[in-house]
């Protein structure tokens, strides 16, 4: 390769890597803002589960059959995330064939699109910079369709590792406990049931996104170590071929110049 077409490449690495870097910023600082936002949804359902222990599936019945969510991510760059959880998804399926299928994200709806699903409901809004009036507006949507809700995501562990799981959205224990006071007016209990579901239902997207934007950080930060590492050798590779050129014309000035004193000799 020609010393041009080292240089020339080069600067396409040098500017890959000033991208990756980049990336790797926003990334950062949108896994803190997400982490923030999670714990404290978290904090905020706490003391509800505690109010509506034994109040599960309210309103809801076996014969209105399930319904499956899937949450994925919008965009590439997050290695295994997104087939992970479309895995797990294409799992619970199988053994629940009649499950209504509801998909958040493009990559999770390109992946199941491919598989001949049919889903009665996407959503590309929520996945992308979850907030919860956007969360709450879909799960609207997906309450409206009746059954059981589970959830097909990426659940956080740490930043080195998601897991893939598919959870049902009502997770308050069946059986209930004696309790000392009581709650009124009529209806509350619902109310208050309904608005547990909402707000668990954000926690996942959240959850969901924690871990699409670790997964992603861990990408890009091999991406950033690696054009690094093919600068450093495009550097010496360049250096070694200025040198092979510095040589070769030293080699030709001297040839050169016993020619010329061999004709005088």
């Amino acid at each position: 390769m020609s010393l041009l077409k080292f240089r020339q490449r080069l600067r396409t690495v040098k500017s890959l890597n000033s991208i990756f870097a980049a990336l790797q910023v926003v990334t950062v600082v949108r896994t803190k803002k997400v982490k923030e936002q999670y714990h404290g949804i978290e904090r905020y359902l706490e003391p509800m589960r505690g109010v509506l222990k034994g109040q599960g599936s309210r309103g809801k019945g076996q014969e209105e059959g399930k319904v499956l969510v899937v949450i994925t991510a919008n965009r590439g760059l997050c290695g295994n995330f997104n087939k992970a959880v479309v895995e797990a998804a294409g799992k619970f399926r199988q053994a629940n064939s009649e499950a209504r299928l509801v998909i958040l994200g493009k990559t999770g709806a390109s992946l199941l699109s491919k598989r001949g699903e049919q889903p009665v409901l996407t959503d590309h809004h929520a996945v992308e910079k979850p907030v919860f009036r956007s969360a709450a507006a879909l799960f609207r949507q997906v309450y409206a369709l009746g059954g059981d809700i589970h959830v097909a995501y990426n659940s956080f562990q740490s930043t080195l590792v998601q897991k893939p799981v598919v959870a049902a959205l009502d997770d308050l224990p069946r059986d209930r406990e004696p309790v000392d006071y009581l709650l009124e007016p009529a209806g509350i209990v619902d109310q208050l049931y309904y608005h547990y579901l909402e707000s668990r239902f954000f926690k996942l997207i959240l959850e969901s996104q924690m871990g699409e934007l670790s997964t992603r950080l861990i990408v890009l930060k091999g991406a950033v170590d690696s054009s690094d590492d093919m600068a450093r050798d495009l550097k010496t590779a360049i250096n070694k071929a200025r040198q092979a050129n510095i040589t070769r014309e030293l080699l030709e000035i001297i040839s050169a110049a016993e020619a010329v004193r061999g004709v005088y000799e």
